[in-house]
């Protein structure tokens, strides 16, 4: 099994101009040698959102950093997976071959 962080985008609010923010948001994926995956119950958000009152604007905050380094801790800490959530498994493994939910997706298409 091996540990990594991987990372999503999610919408982090609105800029001045009306138009949605993308930040990442980054967790830690064990994953075993025939490809199943499971990620940690926590996820780190790459970005502060808020307002300024001030200014009368909304302002994003870079904590990419940050949350890279919570999620390399968990890693370094080499943490029992009883609680983490089963994902999809890695592209092209041979979990990803034999998921079942891969067939009733390809039936859709006939």
């Amino acid at each position: 099994m091996e540990f990594y962080t991987r990372s999503d985008l999610y919408v982090a609010g609105t800029d001045e101009e009306g138009h949605d923010y993308l930040a990442e948001v980054y967790y830690v994926i064990a994953k075993f040698r025939n490809g199943e995956q499971l990620a940690h119950p926590e996820s780190f958000r790459g970005c502060i959102a808020g307002y300024d009152d001030e200014h009368g604007m909304p302002y994003f905050d870079d904590v990419r950093e940050e949350a890279k380094a919570k999620c390399q801790a968990i890693i370094d800490s080499n943490p029992p997976i009883d609680d983490w959530h089963e994902i999809s498994p890695a592209y092209g493994s041979q979990a990803y071959a034999a998921d079942p939910r891969w067939e009733e997706e390809l039936k859709a298409f006939d």
